[in-house]
């Protein structure tokens, strides 16, 4: 259990009731459905977002692997395939949308992975955006995966979030060059 401002975020440990809950999404709704099963594979955990004894909200994050090619710190004999933690879903009931709940439990989870990135080799945050919701993450510090997702006729864009320390793996490159 952890809190975050005023919210509670709690490990889903049964099948969560979706009774009233709607995130506006038909979609993301099933998914949340299924989340406390993959929890119980240990394929993802699912999280329930509370507001005293209401939830707000739920989320899930899973570890998937990333194919990234860093263009300007390619070594040719590195594999470029990365652990990313996956944020399967994000969802705020339409109730709790558009007062900062989804933000704050973004940074929260942004915070999180960051933390285990530290430990575990985990390079990036990802996540598959609702088309919509493309300049939210944006705005928050993701970034398209490619360009060409923009231009796709699909409902969701891949984006991620790079923990890398850029400077120090700049400055590591630059040295194989001398």
């Amino acid at each position: 259990m952890f809190v975050v401002d005023r919210l509670l975020i709690k490990r889903v440990q049964a099948e969560p009731d979706l009774e009233g809950f709607n995130c506006g999404n038909g979609s993301i709704n099933k998914k949340i459905r299924d989340g406390y099963y993959l929890s119980l594979l240990k394929q993802a955990y699912a999280y329930e977002i509370c507001i005293e004894d209401a939830v707000i909200g739920h989320y899930r994050v899973s570890i998937a692997t990333f194919d990234y090619e860093d263009e300007d710190y390619n070594v040719d004999s590195v594999e470029n395939k990365y652990s990313a933690v996956k944020v399967d879903y994000l969802a705020i009931d339409l109730k709790y949308q558009n007062r900062g709940n989804g933000t704050a439990v973004l940074e929260y989870i942004t915070k999180w992975a960051n933390k285990y990135s530290t430990s575990i080799p985990i390079r990036f945050l990802a996540l598959d955006a609702l088309r919509e919701k493309v300049s939210w993450y944006q705005n928050r510090g993701f970034k398209v995966y490619e360009d060409a997702e923009l231009n796709r006729n699909t409902e969701t864009v891949a984006m991620y979030m790079d923990f890398c320390d850029a400077e120090t793996l700049k400055a590591y490159c630059d040295s194989l060059l001398d």
